[in-house]
């Protein structure tokens, strides 16, 4: 079984408009709402084996800073070129060539491909992942990345900044 976390990043600052979009830092709330999310990973016991970013500044902000909470080391997150604004068949070409000992990675990533990437993969209607949420989802039937595909997964849980955590 693979295991895939779909984490939208933290809110972006928006202030400088003369900043190009790659390069938008995470605003307050971002700074804040990110180790939340990494300690509430941390919290729910998630076994995390890579943790993979969009190398844009707010995605991979938010990558490091779930990351000290949750215990990873941070000169272990991967960034991935194609994380960047991207479509259903970027992600899943992101994960398909990763090794088969790894049975669990979260991407860090943008929206509208990670909703959209969640919703095709478990044929579940989110409307929308906000900034910093989390979508698990489960592939029970792949052994291997590449054996990914549209309607394979299911979503085990779907949390946000906003959403009470107990």
């Amino acid at each position: 079984m693979k295991i895939i976390y779909f984490n939208r990043h933290a809110k972006s600052d928006w202030s400088n408009e003369g900043l190009n979009d790659f390069d938008r830092p995470l605003n307050d709330r971002g700074l804040r709402d990110a180790p939340i999310m990494g300690k509430r990973l941390k919290a729910r016991k998630e076994v995390i084996d890579l943790f993979v970013s969009s190398p844009a500044n707010r995605a991979i902000s938010t990558a490091r800073l779930m990351a000290q909470e949750y215990g990873y080391p941070l000169e272990k997150i991967v960034e991935v070129d194609s994380l960047y604004l991207p479509s259903v068949r970027d992600f899943l070409r992101a994960v398909a060539d990763m090794s088969s000992s790894i049975n669990s990675i979260i991407l860090f990533a943008h929206n509208p491909g990670i909703t959209d990437v969640v919703e095709n993969l478990t044929n579940e209607s989110l409307g929308n992942i906000p900034t910093c949420g989390i979508a698990k989802v489960e592939f029970p039937l792949a052994d291997s990345w590449g054996e990914i595909s549209g309607g394979t997964g299911k979503l085990i849980f779907f949390d946000y900044p906003k959403n009470d955590f107990e």
